[in-house]
């Protein structure tokens, strides 16, 4: 399935499971908006997938070569998650195209001085120790929780911005 590089699945309540099937997977991402909050597929390879959001309104980020990329949709539901989680653990790389992403963050964005996935410090050197892996898991689930943060300013923006707009037409239609 894997190869020979090992696929551990996380979900925000710390609880992994190495080699997951698909099965755990789609349990795990189903339970996101309800009792979980992300799920992580850590690649092995230094790569990740990831995703948050509430029930059938996920969103889906990737990260590898230290770059980290955002879908455009956060409407994803789970089983189309679950397919790209499974698709990514078994190597397959057709969901990157057939959905849209975009580059997010600049090294150093998340408020450390480095980026989370950054290889200088975190990649697939020999002798890398439990706690430089803890490391990586902590600064990607920061990374997700400051991506959804974003998403979601963003979206109040706009809201925010259309009721002010709705208030100033219908103040300006009285007056005038």
């Amino acid at each position: 399935m894997t190869g020979s590089r090992s696929v551990v699945l996380e979900d925000s309540l710390g609880t992994r499971v190495e080699n997951p099937g698909e099965e755990q997977i789609s349990g795990a991402i189903e339970k996101i908006g309800s009792t979980l909050d992300f799920c992580v597929l850590h690649l092995g390879t230094g790569s990740y997938v990831q995703t948050a959001g509430d029930q059938n309104r996920l969103l889906i980020e990737y990260s590898e070569s230290g770059r980290t990329f955002a879908s455009s949709r956060t409407d994803f539901d789970a089983r189309t998650v679950t397919g790209v989680f499974v698709d990514a653990m078994q190597g397959r790389s057709g969901w990157k195209e057939k959905y849209t992403f975009t580059p997010i963050g600049a090294p150093g964005d998340s408020g450390r001085d480095r980026a989370p996935s950054d290889p200088g410090q975190f990649g697939e050197a020999p002798g890398r120790s439990a706690a430089g892996t803890r490391a990586e898991d902590l600064s990607v689930k920061d990374q997700l929780l400051g991506s959804v943060k974003r998403q979601v300013s963003r979206e109040a923006s706009y809201s925010i911005g259309s009721i002010i707009r709705r208030l100033i037409r219908g103040f300006t239609r009285r007056r005038f």
